[in-house]
């Protein structure tokens, strides 16, 4: 989860990058619409990781539920 954490990381400064070019930019600069979709992009898939990254937890939770149980019909 460290690796979707770094990408989750990269989004951020990508798009704050991108911000900073906008703030450069006349209001009727035309690179604006591409960098504002840009932008929209990889909010996207951001919030896709971090999808992914709760499936991937509650999943695991899941399992860990499913192994504390087998061991408690055990432990008798």
């Amino acid at each position: 989860s460290s690796r979707e954490s770094d990408t989750i990381q990269e989004c951020l400064s990508e798009i704050k990058n991108l911000e900073n070019e906008l703030l450069n930019l006349k209001l009727d600069d035309p690179q604006r619409a591409k960098i504002e979709g840009k932008i929209g992009d990889l909010k996207e898939r951001m919030k896709s990781i971090e999808r992914e990254n709760k499936s991937s937890l509650s999943a695991k939770a899941n399992i860990n539920k499913t192994k504390d149980s087998s061991n408690l019909q055990y432990e008798d």
